[in-house]
């Protein structure tokens, strides 16, 4: 069988072009110091490569996510110790108070205390993360979660609790809701069937 001419310069071609493609590919394999560069140079190892990517990107979340959940709890921990010591000042307070020979003079200076260990409470309750969100309102960051006007204080938050995803599998709650801890605020209407944090912390200030 007679090969033309005009086969043989398009076989030959052919095999340039093919070279050409080829030492492209590794021009820029070698630029890039990466065997695949695009999907077409090995289809299957590049669907390994993004499955990697996604992974490390994922993992990567989780890390930052594992941070942020440290420093939510670390800003809560802070404000339920400080909660706490005040707390344990009021009932101080309270007993003082309490003392039958405790003058009315010492018994105004005590009320006068109380209610700034009441207001400081408030502020607490109402503490912000490093982002300016308010920790004990719930799903409603943006918002104080309680206001105090008077000797009537308001929960302002919501019920809901945040979380991040930690893992593929695992998330963590990051927030409690003051109505939780603190409760909805003092009930104005019955004082006296009021147990609530805030309720009692109101019915001790007015018993000053």
């Amino acid at each position: 069988m007679r090969i033309s001419t005009n086969s043989t310069f398009l076989q030959g071609s052919y095999g340039v072009s093919i070279q050409q493609s080829l030492m492209s590919q590794l021009n820029v394999q070698l630029s890039t110091l990466k065997r695949v560069n695009t999907p077409s140079d090995d289809p299957v190892a590049a669907a390994r490569i993004l499955d990697v990517s996604q992974s490390d990107a994922r993992n990567s979340q989780f890390i930052t996510n594992t941070k942020t959940a440290d420093s939510a709890l670390e800003f809560s921990s802070t404000a339920l110790s400080q909660m706490a010591e005040l707390v344990t000042q009021a009932k101080e307070l309270a007993v003082q108070a309490g003392n039958g020979s405790t003058s009315d003079q010492n018994l105004q200076q005590m009320q006068t205390v109380f209610q700034k260990k009441l207001e400081e409470m408030v502020a607490i309750a109402n503490t912000t993360d490093a982002n300016g969100k308010y920790l004990f309102a719930g799903t409603n960051a943006d918002t104080p979660a309680y206001s105090m006007v008077g000797n009537t204080i308001e929960y302002r938050g919501n019920d809901g609790q945040k979380s991040l995803a930690i893992s593929d599998t695992r998330q963590i709650a990051i927030s409690e809701p003051g109505s939780t801890i603190f409760g909805n605020g003092n009930n104005v209407a019955n004082p006296a069937d009021d147990d609530s944090f805030f309720g009692i912390m109101v019915r001790f200030n007015n018993l000053l």
